[in-house]
């Protein structure tokens, strides 16, 4: 009995770790769009790849952990929360890459 509730300890670290660097990519991409609309200095570099590069690193580390084991679905569930934040923020970073664009001409180049 102790070993399941290791499983399960374990389970929700998983999920507290993918929850984390979900959050902070969330917020990022919201700091990211406020920039965008408002025209006030976007996050640094350092911080949005920092924070992608982490994601990226948690994702393969918990899907070399599992191997060829099942993944839970909670797990999976947080693993493609995970993928939308990055898809979102890869986004933002587009959309605030070309109004940046915009701003310095003076034009919309879409």
């Amino acid at each position: 009995m102790p070993w399941l509730i290791g499983l399960q300890s374990e389970s929700a670290k998983q999920q507290l770790q993918l929850g984390s660097h979900e959050a902070e990519l969330n917020r990022i991409d919201s700091a990211l769009v406020a920039a965008a609309k408002s025209g006030f200095t976007p996050p640094s570099r350092a911080r949005i790849f920092g924070a992608v590069s982490d994601a990226s690193i948690a994702c393969a580390d918990m899907l070399d952990a599992y191997g060829d084991r099942p993944i839970p679905a909670h797990i999976r569930t947080m693993l493609c929360r995970l993928h939308c934040a990055i898809t979102n923020l890869q986004a933002s970073l587009k959309i605030y890459a070309v109004l940046s664009v915009r701003n310095e001409r003076g034009q919309l180049l879409v």
